[in-house]
């Protein structure tokens, strides 16, 4: 949107993601991108998450709101409230070269822009958000302990950050 319709952009907001991406982080979301959950309830898909490493500590109940954003409960199991056809559009990106997108990010460099990184992300590396800093000095930075990708945005962190973020575009 930046090179093609700047001016519908006030500022961006990046969550865990950015111009350089890691492919063993895009590998492990197609484990799961377009499928149904193997689990018949929230709850039981909740309770999975628990042992998730890269999100150390979070509360089941924190997770039970989480499995409710992309999925809903039916008699034959959690069932994904999504396009599943949002995995060929992933997979078909994966099978491509990867295209420099760095000329694309450099078209926010007029705006308000942060980024949100969890710290234990497979997804955005830290070495790909200080390129970032370099290229755009005045980015807010996030880094959100215990969380990989991606941060639920409701971390002290986050949320820091997303204030500072509103208020330079004000």
């Amino acid at each position: 949107m930046g090179a093609t319709v700047p001016d519908r952009l006030r500022g961006v907001a990046l969550n865990d993601v950015g111009p350089e991406i890691e492919t063993g982080g895009l590998s492990a979301i197609m484990g799961y991108l377009g499928k149904n959950p193997p689990f018949a309830t929230f709850d039981e898909a909740a309770k999975a998450r628990l042992d998730l490493p890269q999100f150390p500590g979070v509360p089941l109940e924190r997770w039970r709101k989480d499995v409710t954003h992309t999925a809903t409960e039916t008699p034959e199991g959690l069932k994904i409230n999504y396009d599943p056809k949002l995995r060929d559009a992933v997979a078909a990106v994966m099978e491509a070269p990867s295209p420099d997108l760095w000329p694309l990010f450099d078209t926010l460099a007029d705006l308000p822009l942060a980024v949100i990184r969890g710290m234990n992300s497979d997804l955005l590396s830290a070495v790909a958000v200080e390129r970032m800093c370099q290229r755009h000095p005045g980015m807010i930075v996030a880094e959100v302990p215990n969380r990989g990708h991606i941060p639920f945005l409701d971390e002290p962190e986050s949320l820091a950050a997303l204030r500072s973020w509103m208020e330079a575009m004000a």
